[in-house]
């Protein structure tokens, strides 16, 4: 009885494996198909395409939830690769619809990301997505921004040098400066006092590892949150150089 149970077990894992094995083909055969259809301009059908891959390889929600999670984690590693690019592909197509989905196109770039934390495009396509979002919704657009910073980081670690990874960078920083600006200019003549004794002593300092971010060397190399450093290159005032001062310590 036991080598007969132990038969049946073996014959179902070989089974599932053929079965999971299957399903990758499918979906590698939906990936190619969607890719033509975008190379056509039939967005949405190429949509369709890789969605429906995405569903053979086990999620079928654009929010990674246990379920989707514990799919992830079974798929192997040829498996996620694939899953990778067909949601990043997906994502690429949700923001040239018209009008754009943007925040799917990021929730599966997310997933792409998930299931491959190299992909550059996802993260590169993540990153323009969030700074588009950020001009449509009424609450959480530095979040959206401080992700997006992070992502084009990623996306230029991997591809150094790259031209329009590079404005990216400039286009996220530029418009989280100019979110952030109400806040320092806030109350600033309420803070139009004699200068204390401290402020005077550590203020280089302080604007030193305000602005250092991961470019400085040494004791000072800190990995400071976006909004500070934010804060820290518009740091016209003692106001927003004493954060920089109170979240280093000094």
């Amino acid at each position: 009885n036991i080598h007969s149970t132990s038969i049946h077990m073996s014959s179902q894992a070989t089974a599932a494996s053929a079965s999971a094995e299957a399903r990758r083909a499918q979906a590698a055969a939906l990936k190619d198909e969607g890719n033509n259809l975008a190379k056509l301009g039939r967005r949405q059908e190429a949509i369709a395409k890789y969605e429906k891959g995405i569903r053979f390889l086990g999620l079928p929600t654009y929010e990674l939830d246990e379920e989707g999670f514990q799919a992830l984690e079974q798929q192997t590693p040829e498996g996620r690769e694939l899953l990778s690019v067909l949601a990043s592909n997906a994502a690429q197509m949700y923001m040239s619809l018209e009008p754009k989905q943007l925040g799917v196109a990021i929730a599966r770039a997310s997933l792409a990301l998930e299931a491959k934390p190299s992909n550059a495009k996802a993260a590169f396509r993540r990153a323009t997505a969030s700074l588009e979002q950020a001009d449509r919704v009424a609450k959480g657009a530095d979040a959206l921004l401080a992700r997006g910073q992070s992502d084009v980081r990623k996306f230029l670690q991997i591809e150094p040098g790259n031209a329009a990874g590079l404005q990216l960078q400039e286009q996220l920083a530029r418009k989280r400066q100019a979110l952030m600006g109400p806040l320092l200019r806030e109350n600033v003549s309420r803070d139009a006092q004699k200068t204390p004794d401290w402020f005077e002593q550590v203020k280089d300092r302080a604007i030193f590892v305000s602005l250092c971010g991961s470019t400085a060397t040494g004791r000072d190399q800190l990995d400071l949150p976006e909004a500070l450093l934010s804060m820290a290159t518009q740091a016209k005032d003692k106001k927003a150089i004493s954060v920089g001062v109170a979240y280093v310590g000094y």
